[in-house]
């Protein structure tokens, strides 16, 4: 189950930095790649670590979500974080 949940994740990530890679100068696997190391060395540094690492992996995959949201660059640097449960949540209510 575990597996099925973050390659649902890892595809959801591609499809959105696909659909709009304006952050990543329209290069949506600039972000795309980031996101897959960031959770590559989460999971690393959480291997002797007593935590929930389905979540930790969710979390990580989807940190910079935000990103894909449709608005200005200002806007996605300092609201991103907020806006990532906007562009979300609709998709992890599905996990």
């Amino acid at each position: 189950m575990k597996k099925e949940i973050i390659e649902k994740t890892t595809n959801f990530l591609k499809q959105s930095f696909k659909e709009n890679p304006h952050f990543s100068f329209n290069n949506w696997k600039i972000m795309y790649d980031h996101s897959l190391l960031v959770h590559k060395y989460s999971v690393k540094i959480a291997e002797n670590i007593d935590c929930d690492k389905l979540v930790l992996s969710v979390g990580a995959l989807l940190h910079d979500i935000g990103k894909t949201y449709k608005a200005g660059e200002k806007t996605l640097r300092k609201e991103h974080e907020k806006l990532g449960y906007v562009v979300s949540k609709q998709f992890l209510e599905t996990l």
